[in-house]
């Protein structure tokens, strides 16, 4: 299973940042989550319980998932935040969220694995684990600048 750790500082507000429903619901992760496409069903509204449907696409190829939220914990200085992740890849993803000076430290645990024998394997660990890799550290970025923009921008 690759795990990938990836942290960073939004220079906005703890409570703008935490409840925007950018972050907080499927509808609205294709903004700013690189890969991810529009959502083909949601139930729910963003909180535990709520599933949706995407596919994914790393290295020219489309991978079927369903994502849930398993976890969702806010008491106004720190936030957390976990979904599991079935299909075509498996795993999870926490992102976590600290009260950090005024602004809003950001940080992300994704473990997944991608189907396949041994050779899914090598290429994984030699290809798409850098590139999943990169494409988590640029979402995290799509999310500070949309999170950092003016009130009503986003």
């Amino acid at each position: 299973m690759a795990h990938i750790h990836k942290k960073t500082v939004i220079h906005a507000p703890f409570d703008h940042v935490v409840p925007n429903a950018i972050n907080s619901h499927p509808e609205a992760w294709p903004q700013w989550y690189l890969g991810l496409s529009a959502p083909k069903k949601v139930t729910g509204d963003g909180e535990v319980g709520t599933v949706s449907e995407h596919d994914f696409l790393v290295a020219g190829r489309h991978f079927p998932i369903t994502h849930e939220v398993v976890e969702s914990t806010n008491d106004g200085t720190v936030a957390h935040w976990k979904g599991t992740i079935r299909g075509s890849i498996e795993g999870w993803h926490r992102w976590t969220y600290h009260l950090a000076n005024g602004n809003t430290e950001v940080e992300v645990e994704h473990e997944y694995t991608l189907p396949a024998g041994p050779i899914g394997k090598l290429v994984d660990v030699v290809f798409v684990e850098r590139m999943i890799d990169r494409m988590l550290a640029q979402s995290m970025q799509n999310l500070k600048m949309l999170m950092e923009a003016p009130v009503g921008a986003t």
